[in-house]
């Protein structure tokens, strides 16, 4: 390749080699934009898809928990800023990142994450509808029924039972003591305090759900209902107003008992709440469902941000190693074709410079040239070398004739060279052909 190269012309050889060094700068950059793209689209990946996805996530992950947390606290504190608190993590933190969520889905690379969005988008209807029926019943009667039936239905019935009691007490404080009706009063006074006391535990379980206090309820109307039932006994030598008192405490406590029942059957067991029950069993594990999902999303784009990063690295150091590589490479080339030109120019030039110093000197004796290429300069060198053999061989000749040497008839040369060895072998003959006349006169 290379003894061709030297053969080419000189316009060729300069046209080839910068045609050369600029397919390698255009290969270069053809290769730097190309890698350029690449790493561009990733870190577009990166900035415009991958991090917003990861951080819509957890967005909507805090309003997640956001939303509970209020709804909790109005759960429990029944105070309207945490209705708002609730309102403004759906509609800035919940809905938005959704919105979001939907918008940058349509380019996901990981369909698994789609699905994932689409199940998320269902459960967050779902979500958002328990939440607000726990919110519209949480500070309600209804959403504690063994509270409503004590305040509604029991209490009252502990005043009619007090009230009847305290009415016998004083009727029977009025009547003479005998010995028939000794302790009676004793007897309404201790059911008036046990129905206070099993109430009062009663209320008491209702607000703590220890099972202290519903023993405690058990142990006072046990007690009471011993006195209850020792009263009936002795109802016969009641006054009439007496027996029909006992007899409206008897329908309230035959009415009370069943409720009181209620009332531990209902705050047993775990709908004694029904905000705290919908929150537990349907509120809470829905949100779970959510959060699970949003973190294996999360999850997700930090693994592909990690492989976006690890192949940010890759095509870096790669496009590293091909700039290296063509620096190298086209460094090389370029010394080549620079050293090949050069001294295919230059020291052809040299050569030339000094044959011709020599020459304008007068001295012939030059040694040929090598003729290295066969351009322009090549053939420059052949012709020098041409034009000093033909001076060295005009310069013999010459010589030859002044010394009247007319051996040679034909001179190998042409042009100006021969007519000036014709005309110098004419004069050669025509002296020579003088002195052989005065030669022969003088014999």
């Amino acid at each position: 390749m290379l003894p061709r190269f030297l053969n080419m012309r000189i316009r060729t050889k300069v046209f080839a080699g910068f045609t050369l060094v600029i397919l390698i700068l255009l290969v270069i950059i053809l290769v730097i934009i190309q890698m350029v793209k690449e790493i561009e689209s990733t870190t577009h990946r990166v900035v415009v898809l991958r991090t917003p996805t990861a951080l819509a996530s957890l967005m909507m992950l805090n309003g997640m928990n956001h939303s509970l947390a209020s709804l909790r606290g109005w759960i429990i504190l029944g105070e309207d800023q945490f209705k708002k608190e609730r309102e403004e993590a759906w509609a800035s933190q919940i809905d938005a990142s959704l919105q979001k969520l939907n918008v940058l889905s349509t380019d996901w690379t990981d369909k698994e994450n789609v699905r994932r969005l689409q199940k998320i988008g269902t459960d967050i209807d779902l979500f958002r509808m328990y939440q607000e029926e726990i919110e519209d019943i949480a500070r309600t009667e209804d959403n504690t029924p063994a509270r409503k039936i004590f305040f509604h239905q029991v209490d009252p019935l502990e005043h009619v039972i007090v009230s009847n009691l305290t009415q016998m007490l004083k009727l029977e404080l009025r009547n003479p003591q005998t010995r028939e009706r000794r302790g009676l009063a004793s007897l309404m006074t201790d059911i008036e305090a046990t129905t206070g006391l099993a109430i009062e535990k009663i209320e008491e379980y209702l607000l703590s759900g220890a099972d202290v206090f519903k023993e405690e309820f058990e142990h006072q109307w046990n007690i009471n209902s011993r006195y209850y039932i020792e009263l009936e006994t002795r109802a016969s030598i009641l006054s009439d107003q007496q027996q029909e008192a006992l007899k409206r405490l008897s329908d309230a406590r035959a009415e009370m008992a069943p409720l009181v029942q209620q009332i531990i059957t209902i705050r047993a067991s775990e709908q004694w709440n029904k905000a705290h029950y919908k929150l537990k069993t349907e509120a809470a594990p829905v949100a779970a469902t959510i959060n699970h999902l949003l973190n294996e999303m999360v999850a997700s784009q930090n693994e592909l941000l990690e492989a976006d990063h690890v192949s940010v690295d890759k095509q870096t150091h790669f496009l590293i190693v091909i700039l290296v590589g063509w620096f190298i490479v086209g460094g090389l080339i370029s010394g080549v074709l620079g050293a090949t030109i050069t001294r295919g120019i230059s020291a052809p030039l040299e050569g030339l410079n000094q044959t011709l110093d020599g020459l304008n000197a007068g001295d012939f004796r030059q040694k040929p040239l090598d003729a290295i290429t066969r351009d322009e300069l090549g053939e420059l060198v052949v012709k020098t070398n041409e034009l000093v053999a033909n001076l060295r061989a005009f310069r013999r000749h010459a010589a030859h004739l002044q010394a009247g040497d007319l051996s040679v008839q034909e001179f190998d040369l042409k042009g100006d060279f021969k007519t000036v060895l014709d005309g110098l072998q004419t004069l050669a003959r025509e002296k020579q052909n003088l002195s052989s006349s005065d030669k022969t006169d003088k014999e």
